[in-house]
């Protein structure tokens, strides 16, 4: 259907060269949908989002597992909802998958103020099914943070951006370390912003978290020139802290 949307499956050949091999739709698409709005794959699962989906109401979102077979096919595992969506949530618009966990970003649930953000959550389970087990907030977010604009999940530790946090001038932005603790639930570890950080700089924007480091893109600072944009990182320290 019109603006529905897809994804493409890309695989390096022996050569060195990237073949197509798959295309990737939802079983349940429709025109308007926007399915590929956001990307994710680790190992054998891909995750897609979907945050113009209305199953639940206008908008509110989804996002769609895939798993790839032992044929190389890949074939939707599920459909992922969060359990008190709502109209305009926009859940789907980021996520991450890492080994049995799932995070999806809600940047305009309403939870803590309006529009004010949120990320769920999802484990895999035994039998192949995926269960919402959580939804993350941060400690001071507020209405219009956007909280889980963008989300980057590796191992123990996720990366959530706030690109409209206000903490050093409107819009600033700012990024939060969650990390896993024993008995299985996320909590924050800590808050960032930038050092030199200025309004409308839109800092977490997008973001990205690998074994030790992380990225955090401001694509409007100034530094280079008006809204030239800048990248910031993260660095795990020795006891889990984190320091930018």
């Amino acid at each position: 259907g019109t603006n529905a949307g897809s994804a493409y499956v890309f695989e390096r050949q022996v050569d060195g060269t990237w073949l197509e091999t798959a295309k990737l739709t939802a079983g349940d698409a429709a025109g308007y949908q926007f399915f590929g709005e956001h990307v994710s794959l680790h190992a054998e699962v891909a995750v897609v989002g979907c945050p113009y989906d209305d199953e639940i109401a206008t908008h509110a979102g989804c996002a769609y597992v895939f798993a790839r077979q032992v044929d190389g096919s890949w074939q939707q595992a599920a459909k992922l909802l969060p359990d008190d969506g709502a109209a305009a949530d926009w859940f789907g618009l980021s996520g991450d998958v890492h080994d049995g966990v799932v995070m999806i970003g809600a940047p305009y649930d309403d939870g803590v103020g309006l529009e004010s953000g949120s990320v769920y959550v999802f484990d895999e389970q035994l039998d192949g099914s995926w269960i919402q087990t959580g939804k993350l907030i941060a400690a001071d977010q507020w209405s219009d943070d956007q909280f889980g604009w963008s989300v980057s999940l590796n191992g123990e530790f996720a990366l959530i951006g706030a690109p409209f946090d206000d903490d050093v001038g409107l819009d600033s932005g700012s990024a939060y370390i969650f990390a896993l603790q024993d008995g299985g639930a996320w909590t924050q570890a800590s808050k960032h912003t930038a050092s030199d950080g200025d309004a409308y700089d839109r800092f977490g924007i997008s973001v990205d978290l690998q074994s030790g480091a992380g990225v955090i893109g401001a694509h409007l600072d100034n530094d280079g020139g008006t809204d030239a944009g800048s990248a910031y990182i993260l660095a795990q320290e020795a006891g889990g802290y984190w320091q930018g």
